[in-house]
């Protein structure tokens, strides 16, 4: 996996400062001891070290497979439907497209290409950041990757397959390079994506 300079990717946009340095222990190889978010940071503040925790899971994940644009470009859209107005479901107008490729490949090493499932588990992942129901991240993530995933639906069939599952129980049985959250509720999700921006500030 490669771990990408987050402050290359915040060089591509516009991030307001974020809180002091906060300390925490990585307690498996996946997923750390989490702090909660300090009540005494601003709205602004937490919001732009989640973002800044989004970049960095994006690019630790997919790195090896997306240029620093396309890490950006994924970052900024989830961001937008995060920010959509309450009235608005979904809009395919917020989305962007990050790769018209039918398979992504390694830019390193050519032989080595992207599987479905993984790429899948990251927008299940992230969905709820991004305020979206298992529907419309299957949508979000068809129309970024339009040639890569073969539908919609066997999108949401990977995000089925994964809300089955326990979370106590994923790390012993998913095979994948990309493991599903051990949680999924929106606070939870902001949670982990938080002391990554945290841990990547530090």
């Amino acid at each position: 996996m490669l771990f990408f300079d987050t402050k290359e990717l915040l060089s591509k946009i516009k991030v307001l400062p974020l809180l002091k340095e906060t300390n925490f222990d990585m307690t498996k190889k996946r997923f750390m001891k989490l702090v909660t978010i300090d009540a005494a940071m601003s709205f602004q503040e937490k919001e732009d070290c989640i973002f800044r925790g989004l970049l960095k899971y994006i690019g630790d994940s997919l790195g090896e497979y997306l240029t620093v644009d396309q890490v950006v470009s994924l970052a900024q859209t989830l961001r937008r439907l995060r920010n959509r107005p309450a009235e608005v479901e979904f809009s395919e107008d917020l989305c962007s497209l990050v790769s018209e490729d039918a398979e992504i490949r390694n830019r390193y090493i050519p032989r080595k290409i992207l599987r479905r499932d993984e790429c899948s588990v990251l927008f299940y992942n992230l969905a709820t950041y991004a305020l979206l129901g298992r529907r419309h991240a299957s949508i979000l993530a068809k129309m970024a990757f339009p040639n890569f995933f073969a539908s919609a639906a066997t999108i949401s069939s990977t995000f089925t397959k994964f809300s089955k599952i326990p979370g106590s129980e994923i790390e012993t049985i998913s095979p994948l390079s990309i493991a599903p959250f051990p949680e999924h509720s929106t606070n939870a999700v902001e949670l982990i994506l938080f002391n990554l921006g945290v841990k990547d500030q530090s």
